[in-house]
């Protein structure tokens, strides 16, 4: 019997279960590699881009920041009996480099975020910064006349002046924070033929030697409306003799600090930008203070000074129309951190026109202070407790340090054997600053014509604090004829034993360095560091007296400021130290 043989039917070839799970495996394990590989560049390229952004800024405000301080209009003294930058205080001489002011704000010393810095400057060629590019700014055209900002450039209708002077402001609101600039108007020289150009502008024909106020509400240019709008100029609020008032732009005449040549100095706050005029018909009535809080309660906001989304709004009239922006209970801010006052509707047009760098966390101004010296529990002069008396632990009290202006014990964390030239317990006027006595911590750089002492003005040699004065070596001694000195004893020629010390000046203190007695007539003291004074000269009872500058300048600020790039998230922080020391 045959067996009959056939073929089974062929079996498709393909994966096994294991086999496509083991293939899915891989190919998910190679694209989650390109996936990584790719994700890290990813993060490398915007970790650079991001790392290039921070620097790109730090570059570009650290050389905005230096120029400006370069530029500074107030120097150190040509006289070479201190150093830094001295503020002015009545009695004092001015010297030429003193023009304009510098003014710093700390607010309060635990908060990184509430400084402000404030000071004229002149962008002429000078040995610190060779760049003297001129300033510009908007100006609109009055028409009328060839007097007039937006002709300063020397291009007439183009809505822009120029010149090489100017305000500036930094301060830090809502994580922004702003350069302002106001130009210190600088007219072009008057055509042959005809009278010089003022600062002040005339907007319609008029007599010779008359001024037509530009900005008022009798002439028919004014347009109503925020002057800070129109124009990026400093001016200030003058009486128009008639019960109204009327804006005055300030020229390079208003840097000067000597006595009489300014009818409207900057070194007087109450012409500066932000700061408020007290009395218009009273050129140096003291003062106005700075307008740095929106006076909200319980706790007032830290507004800096205005920015340009408020002052280009329509109901922005100060200083032109308002003595005082706050007037009917102070301001409030929105969640943009701009006043309310003024953004009614939306801000002004012209925001941001200021804003110098976003998300900023920090701008923290410090000041070097020589005086400083490092804690002393128990006041015995030596190092007893770690931690106390010798924080950095380097085995000595150090003396010299960085502080916030005004700092005190519960800011520094020590207890000092010095309170230090920069202490709050130092102030030589309180009452000046944009809060209270207790809360002020201004530097300013003040006018002699003012009065009263500037806020901070240390001294080498205290002067006397109480009355009557009570000797203690080396002894003060009050000047009169046929009195015995000894080495070490010193006069204040400048002190006037008066019931209050506003008055008086101590510039300059003259030292015994050969003792003896004084003569039947009060020699003649002057002003000039390391002279003599001889009394009774050759003669057995000959007194020597020598000139000491007893003043303590600002010789060195320390800017911080801590910012993040919005994109990458980076967080950078930029240093600049700025020396006064020329």
């Amino acid at each position: 019997m045959r067996k009959r043989l056939h073929n089974s039917p062929s079996v498709p070839a393909g994966f096994t279960l294991v086999e496509m799970l083991v293939a899915t495996a891989l190919v998910l394990l190679i694209m989650l590699l390109f996936a990584s590989i790719y994700g890290a560049a990813v993060g490398t390229i915007t970790e650079q881009r991001g790392l290039a952004n921070v620097d790109s800024k730090a570059r570009t405000v650290d050389s905005i920041i230096r120029r400006d301080l370069e530029k500074m209009t107030f120097r150190q003294l040509t006289t070479a009996g201190t150093k830094g930058i001295v503020p002015l205080a009545p009695g004092d001489e001015v010297d030429p480099r003193q023009l304009g002011f510098m003014y710093i704000s700390e607010n309060d010393p635990d908060d990184p975020t509430d400084d402000t810095i404030h000071f004229t400057i002149y962008v002429g060629s000078s040995h610190r910064n060779a760049d003297n590019t001129p300033l510009s700014g908007k100006a609109i055209s009055l028409g009328g006349s060839n007097n007039e900002p937006d002709r300063d450039d020397g291009v007439a209708g183009n809505a822009s002046g120029m010149s090489p002077y100017a305000e500036v402001i930094y301060f830090l609101r809502g994580g922004n924070l702003y350069r302002r600039e106001l130009l210190i108007r600088n007219p072009l020289e008057a055509p042959l033929g005809q009278s010089d150009y003022s600062s002040q502008p005339t907007t319609t024909p008029a007599p010779p030697g008359t001024r037509v106020p530009f900005w008022h509400a009798g002439n028919p240019n004014y347009a109503g409306g925020s002057f800070y709008n129109d124009f990026d100029y400093a001016a200030t609020r003058v009486a128009d003799g008639a019960g109204g008032s009327y804006l005055q732009f300030l020229g390079p005449e208003s840097l000067n600090n000597s006595a009489g040549r300014s009818v409207y100095p900057l070194a007087a706050p109450r012409y500066r930008f932000g700061f408020i005029p007290t009395d218009v018909n009273n050129p140096l009535n003291l003062l106005g203070n700075p307008v740095e809080y929106d006076l909200a309660t319980p706790i007032p906001n830290y507004i800096g000074t205005f920015a340009q989304a408020e002052t280009s709004h329509a109901a922005f009239l100060y200083p032109g129309q308002a003595v005082d922006p706050r007037a009917g209970g102070g301001f409030t801010l929105n969640v943009d951190s701009l006043l309310t006052d003024f953004t009614s509707g939306g801000p002004g047009p012209r925001q941001g026109a200021d804003l110098l760098l976003q998300d900023v966390s920090q701008f923290d101004i410090e000041v070097w202070d020589a005086g400083f010296i490092e804690g002393d529990a128990n006041g015995n002069g030596t190092i007893d407790i770690p931690g106390v008396d010798d924080l950095n632990g380097n085995g000595i009290r150090d003396q010299g340090a960085w502080v916030d202006l005004g700092h005190d014990e519960s800011n520094s964390g020590t207890t000092m054997l010095s309170i230090g030239n920069f202490h709050i317990n130092n102030r030589t006027n309180a009452a000046f600053g944009p809060r209270t006595p207790i809360e002020n911590r201004v530097f300013d750089t003040w006018h002699p014509d003012i009065g009263v002492q500037p806020p901070f003005r240390p001294y080498l040699q205290s002067p006397p604090t109480t009355l009557p004065l009570t000797p203690a070596p080396p002894v003060r001694v009050d000047w009169s004829a046929g009195q015995a000195v000894n080495v070490g004893d010193y006069i204040f020629p400048d002190y006037v034993d008066s019931a209050t010390l506003n008055d008086d000046n101590f510039a300059f203190v003259y030292r015994c360095v050969q003792g003896g007695v004084t003569s039947f007539k009060e020699p003649e003291w002057p002003r000039q560091h390391g002279a003599i004074v001889r009394e009774n000269a050759n003669t057995a009872q000959e007194v020597v007296w020598q000139c000491f500058d007893n003043r303590v300048g600002l010789e060195t600020i320390r800017i911080t400021i801590r910012y993040r790039d919005i994109r990458s998230k980076i967080e950078r922080q930029l240093t600049l130290y700025h020396s006064f020391v020329e």
